[in-house]
């Protein structure tokens, strides 16, 4: 029997169909896979299923009866659960108080009644064989990662029938990610049904029986794991096959200047004596397994955390970054930006239209006398836009209204505009489709190509390894090997990173 099946849906937003006569159906007890570009209707059909939609047309069945979802409660009550990239913890509430959220587990008041809770967590957690994460901390204080993992737990403990996973590995570690395979394949063997959606063939492929392909709103194809090539995969996705994925690398010039020079950075937050240099016309990439210092480097060079130790010198001169201000408005002729972790809640003012986001570091450029010339901003805002590939007919909707990729395009048109020298990127790609990737990596070798200089971490040693004209190997807070040429692959990273080759 099929634990949920929809048939020819069609879900209209104006005049824009998101989905146009899309079906899509699951077994019993099965890990289904649900993949496509930004765009393609992932998002929609999963809010359809979660009875946040109501479809325009077409039908939902539910255990083989047919279904009409009003609302989430309804879609709760037939037992299906999501897992959205877009987190709902409350950030005031302990770990164990949003575990159990909407109701606590004790039906009576008693004096010790948060201990009893953060007992039950607890035991939960060690269940579910979940680590790292204490019951009594507050859900603010906590990681990007560990909000997610605490997200997935959340869901497994409603004791779904039907749960839905939306790129819910973006922001995990390797073990993380280990955790969370062993578990959905332990709750299938219980009779889970589970829909992961991911940007990462290898995940899909790894995790899943079976994936369902969108495109421009409709499903073009159901196939086993083992029986389709990547590159078909990524054809069905995109329409087009991709020549290259990577650009070419910049050919070597010995005689590039130093950008940025950094010498013994330390800091409370993960630095433990790193020196560095990123020459103009660089894509210096930084590998590292998951608090390596990597976050600290990149903040502290954008002056969102203070250093304890070290020296920062731009173009040769000794520079103070305290404030993002400082990295932004630069003295000395180069500025610097940061596409940083979580574009929802650091790189974007989601309640901001498109449009006066991409102007906001340099908002002054449009102002005199107090007044803004809409005008100059509004031509200035289309260059960029059409630069990133990012339709014009969105300028002025929400940031929220994007998907996760045009998103990510925006964060990086606001730093193209204000003429950043300097890009800082962590882990750019982070939960975008393959086709943005493409895109991300073209304005990537751009910038340096036109005289700039990139920073990049990335969790996915592949992006390093073809984009990167040299690659540092973080480890414990350190700089312990570095890789420029052939010497750039996969096994020699994940030695280096993983403490084995050090030098």
């Amino acid at each position: 029997m099929k634990a949920f099946e929809l048939a020819d849906i069609m879900k209209r937003f104006g005049a824009t169909k998101a989905l146009n006569g899309a079906s899509f159906s699951c077994n019993n007890g099965e890990i289904h896979g649900l993949i496509g570009e930004n765009g393609a209707g992932k998002s929609t059909m999963v809010k359809i299923v979660s009875g946040v939609y109501k479809p325009d047309s077409g039908s939902i069945k539910i255990r083989g009866q047919e279904v009409s979802l009003r609302n989430p409660w309804q879609a709760v009550k037939q037992g299906i659960v999501v897992v959205h990239q877009e987190l709902s913890l409350v950030p005031d509430l302990t770990v164990a108080e949003n575990l159990f959220l909407p109701k606590p587990p004790l039906k009576k008041i008693k004096l010790n009644a948060q201990s009893d809770i953060e007992k039950k967590a607890a035991g939960f957690f060690a269940d579910i064989g979940l680590k790292g994460i204490h019951p009594d901390e507050h859900v603010g204080s906590l990681t990007l990662r560990s909000k997610q993992v605490l997200e997935i737990a959340k869901a497994i403990y409603r004791q779904p029938k039907i749960m839905i996973l939306d790129e819910p590995t973006s922001a995990l570690s390797i073990e993380e990610v280990n955790w969370l395979s062993g578990i959905i394949r332990r709750l299938r063997e219980e009779g889970l049904t589970v829909v992961y959606i991911s940007h990462r063939l290898g995940e899909i492929k790894e995790f899943c029986d079976r994936f369902t392909i969108l495109r421009n709103g409709k499903e073009v194809g159901t196939y086993r794991t083992d029986e389709i090539e990547d590159d078909e995969v990524i054809r069905l996705m995109i329409g087009r096959s991709l020549a290259a994925t990577f650009p070419a690398k910049l050919t070597e010039n010995k005689e590039r200047s130093p950008a940025i020079e950094v010498q013994n950075l330390k800091s409370e937050s993960g630095l433990s004596g790193i020196d560095l240099t990123l020459y103009r016309q660089e894509v210096l990439g930084i590998a590292g397994l998951e608090g390596q210092g990597q976050r600290a480097l990149f903040r502290c060079l954008f002056g969102i955390e203070r250093l304890s130790k070290g020296k920062i010198f731009i173009n040769g001169k000794p520079v103070r970054i305290r404030h993002p201000r400082d990295a932004i408005h630069a003295h000395i002729g180069l500025t610097t930006g940061l596409v940083p972790e979580d574009r929802k809640t650091e790189g974007l003012f989601l309640d901001l239209s498109i449009g006066h986001n991409v102007t906001l570091p340099i908002l002054n450029n449009f102002t005199k006398l107090g007044w803004i010339n809409n005008n100059d901003e509004r031509i200035k805002i289309k260059g960029i836009l059409k630069k990133v590939n990012v339709d014009l007919a969105v300028i002025d909707l929400f940031a929220n209204s994007l998907s996760g990729g045009n998103q990510q395009k925006v964060v990086i048109a606001k730093w193209m505009l204000a003429a950043c020298n300097n890009m800082l990127m962590y882990d750019p790609t982070r939960g975008v489709d393959v086709g943005t990737k493409f895109e991300i990596y073209n304005l990537i070798r751009d910038m340096a190509t036109e005289g700039n200089s990139v920073l990049i971490y990335s969790s996915e040693l592949p992006e390093l390894v073809n984009l990167c004209d040299r690659v540092l190997a973080l480890y414990d807070g350190k700089v312990v090997n570095a890789f420029q040429g052939n010497e750039i692959t996969e096994e020699a990273l994940l030695s280096a990173i993983m403490g084995i080759n050090q030098i």
